[in-house]
């Protein structure tokens, strides 16, 4: 489908036929339902009328029997005419089975009740006839009476014979009876109709339910789906050479066009070799008096090549002696310290415990002192000679001490023979760095009495390059008489040459373009760049032609493009060019950047995006609008794929408006989804 986003694909025997025969299964429970309820309906309004007119009818038997005693007869002829209703007394019951009836007289109305009304013509022939119409329940009467339906045919039969002979006698009190009732009858007719019909509003208005807010939606529903990006191009090729000049020449003949269509082999251009011819000869030349000079000028300098290297090995000799000559002197120094170092610990340790006991001898005098303060101050003959002797021992223990201490601290270690050592070390690499500094003064001489070693490379450099113009020179002649060729098929642009225009060594002539490496340039916005991949497949329309391509590159950079919208280039290779391709005309792309079989799908109009995440509106089982988040996976142009969140066949809104809200009842409204 041309300009499509996607394309929707659903197989005929997999999980989609399955899920759609389920959702027909559920449509049709759906009408089921829905008829069930109308049944229901209909059967509580046919029940409200029956108890209003079961209402009525008992009000006008009730009338009917207090009648009767007008005509009473005796229980004897009640019971042989089966409680039914006798011509001429259509008040009495009769009739076994419940809907007896009597000929000859008259009908009985067949349930106990005047279902009609009753006509007694009195013509004296049939002794007045009671035409009465049998009421709806006679089949349940007759179903139901006593006896069952032949005992009532049997009494039915007696009646109409006792109807007979009593028709003539009651004929005319039948006829006044029947004008009386009939009026009764249709008093309470119309106040039995006025009660149905506000009986009805009222039971109509208690099962018919308030209008709710309707929520066009679909259900979710399993398939596959496919997402797909439709954009354009330009066909550019993949492979397109500059064909640069190899000489400096004029153009001899060109045969190149825009636009023209070359095969690998085909001579393209020639150039004028006259100028070229020349050149060569002169650089050969040129190179014949280099060689002469380079020689002289290296048989001149090698005695003092000799001298200086002479002096530049010693040089190099003297110097690693100075350098292990100062580790030497440093390893001595190093000695002599460490020596004096230990002595030092060993003092000190040694001068630690008698430390320790000064401090305590100290500390132990300023406690007597203190001692012997407070007891002459409390009583000035207190006797302190304890302390005063101990004093004294501590006195004299202290100058002890001290003295060990000064012994102990003022030991030394003897170090002369590393001294002694160390000062010859030194008088040694005096020595070396004499004969260092005589050999570099010999060095200097000797390269300022030799070719130097730029002046060296310069002459050498010169000659290379005498042979190098003579080389190129000769190279430039023959790649002129060559021209140029076409190393492949393609099609020529960017012509920039014409016969006999001047051309230089390196300059752009024009440009092969391969058509059998063909890509398409697009530019995909951010809003596609985290779906599309190298290595997807696509469609690519040129012209009306169909062909294969695959993603072959995307840019790591954005630019602006012409409305300033940053986008990122891509290719699309070509898998199966054919002649019917043309550079730079537009190509239309179909990208399949991704698939999802057996999928949970909604329309894309039931996704929403908020703060919260990604939503949607879902009808749940009780007909209740909640907000459900879910995970969304790739979509088409008409569905999403859901990850989490919707389970299918449930019910999704496609169009929230103002009227709905979060916790509504509403009526869903399916439009119908493709299962």
């Amino acid at each position: 489908m041309a300009g499509r986003d996607e394309e929707i694909k659903q197989t005929k025997n997999g999980q989609p036929e399955e899920g759609r025969r389920n959702r027909d299964r559920e449509k049709d429970m759906d009408k089921d339902r829905d008829k069930k309820k109308k049944r229901k309906k209909e059967k509580e309004e046919a029940a409200q009328q029956e108890a209003g007119r079961a209402a009525l009818e008992e009000r006008g038997a009730l009338a009917g029997h207090g009648r009767l005693a007008e005509h009473e007869e005796p229980a004897d002829f009640a019971d042989e005419a089966g409680h039914g209703r006798t011509a001429g007394y259509p008040d009495r019951p009769g009739g076994a089975d419940g809907s007896g009836e009597a000929d000859g007289s008259g009908k009985t109305g067949g349930s106990g009740k005047t279902g009609g009304s009753g006509e007694a013509d009195g013509s004296g022939e049939t002794g007045g006839t009671d035409v009465w119409e049998e009421a709806p329940g006679r089949e349940i009467a007759e179903s139901q009476a006593p006896g069952g339906a032949q005992d009532g045919q049997s009494r039915r039969e007696k009646g109409r014979e006792k109807g007979h002979r009593k028709g003539r006698k009651h004929g005319d009190e039948g006829k006044t009876a029947v004008r009386r009732r009939r009026k009764i009858k249709k008093r309470y007719i119309a106040a039995a109709v006025i009660a149905l019909l506000i009986l009805f509003n009222v039971v109509k208005g208690m099962v018919t339910p308030p209008q709710l807010p309707v929520a066009v939606g679909a259900r979710a529903f399993v398939g596959d789906v496919e997402e797909t990006l439709d954009t354009s191009g330009y066909v550019t090729s993949e492979v397109e050479e500059t064909i640069f000049s190899p000489v400096t020449a004029y153009v001899a003949s060109s045969s190149v066009e825009e636009g023209q269509m070359v095969r690998s082999g085909d001579m393209l251009v020639t150039f004028d070799t006259d100028t070229l011819e020349q050149a060569a000869e002169e650089a050969s030349l040129t190179q014949q008096a280099s060689n002469y000079g380079y020689q002289d000028t290296l048989d001149k300098s090698s005695e003092s090549e000799v001298d200086f290297a002479n002096a530049n090995t010693s040089i190099g000799i003297l110097e690693q002696q100075i350098e292990d000559q100062k580790s030497y002197i440093a390893n001595l120094q190093e000695d002599i310290n460490g020596r004096q170092a230990d002595a030092q610990k060993q003092a000190a340790d040694a001068a630690a415990p008698v430390n320790n006991r000064l401090i305590e001898i100290e500390n132990r005098i300023q406690a007597l002192n203190g001692e012997i303060q407070n007891a002459q101050a409390a009583d000035p003959a207190a006797d302190v000679s304890a302390q005063q002797a101990e004093l004294n021992q501590l006195y004299a223990e202290k100058i002890q001490k001290e003295q060990e201490l000064a012994a102990v601290s003022s030991v030394t270690v003897d170090v002369s023979s590393q001294q002694a050592a160390l000062a010859d070390a030194q008088e040694q690499l005096a020595e070396y760095q004499q004969d260092l500094a005589e050999y570099e003064a010999q060095k200097s001489s000797a390269e300022a009495s030799k070719l130097s070693g730029n002046a060296k490379a310069q002459i050498a450099a010169n000659k290379q390059l005498g042979a190098l113009t003579a080389s190129t020179a000769q190279e430039n002649l023959e790649k002129a008489r060559e021209g140029i060729t076409a190393d492949m098929d393609g099609v020529v642009t960017d012509v920039q040459i014409v016969d006999g225009s001047p051309v230089t060594e390196g300059g752009a002539l024009f440009k092969i373009s391969s058509m059998e490496d063909v890509k398409v340039d697009f530019s995909v916005t951010r809003y596609n760049l985290e779906s599309i991949a190298i290595g997807q497949k696509a469609q690519v329309t040129v012209a009306g032609n169909s062909y294969e391509g695959t993603v072959t590159k995307i840019d790591k950079i954005a630019t602006k493009n012409e409305s300033g919208t940053p986008v990122v280039g891509a290719q699309i290779h070509i898998d199966n060019p054919d002649e019917n391709l043309y550079l730079g005309v537009e190509a239309q792309l179909v990208i399949y950047m991704d698939s999802a079989e057996d999928a949970v799908l909604v329309p894309v109009e039931a996704v929403n995006t908020g703060t919260s995440g990604t939503f949607c509106w879902v009808v749940d089982s009780q007909g209740i609008l909640v907000k459900r988040q879910v995970e969304q996976g790739i979509s088409s142009a008409e569905y999403a794929q859901i990850l989490s969140g919707i389970e299918s066949g449930e019910f999704v809104v496609t169009n929230v408006t103002d009227a709905l809200a979060e916790g509504m009842q509403v009526t869903p409204v399916d439009t119908g989804s493709e299962e």
